[in-house]
């Protein structure tokens, strides 16, 4: 996990139970993403990195699948954010969000400086309520 991502969630409270680097194809990433879903000692599911435009980056189509409900302001949100440090340079990058579990799924770019700017101003003050949200029955 991007270090910067890593340090505004301990910042903001949270705890980190689990970080691993994953393959970058589909099925690990899917095989990963239903294995953390599972576990009960995990509130939401951070990954960062594949979800450029080349034809490796397949972290979001991995998740989307899965999500049982997607977040799509989410991406708008991170989008607009990033255009703001980055201009147009925006488009080369996708986030995605979505609820698999009760937990949030947050698939980020990999690129340290933009990932975490937006991250910390657009998801960790709100990460709360927003898990609040997604595990209610």
């Amino acid at each position: 996990m991007v270090g910067t991502i890593r340090d505004g969630l301990t910042q903001a409270g949270h705890e980190i139970n689990w970080y691993e680097i994953v393959k970058d194809d589909k099925a690990s990433l899917r095989s990963t993403l239903l294995e953390l879903a599972a576990r009960k000692d995990l509130d939401m599911i951070v990954a960062t990195g594949g979800t450029g435009l080349s034809p490796a980056d397949v972290t979001v189509e991995a998740a989307k699948p899965l999500f049982e409900k997607e977040i799509p302001a989410f991406a708008v949100m991170f989008a607009m954010l990033s255009h703001e440090q980055v201009g147009m340079a925006c488009l080369l990058s996708r986030a995605a969000a979505g609820v698999m579990g009760g937990k949030i799924v947050f698939c980020l770019p990999g690129s340290p400086k933009p990932a975490s700017w937006q991250w910390r101003k657009s998801s960790c003050p709100r990460l709360g309520i927003w898990l609040k949200h997604a595990r209610e029955k």
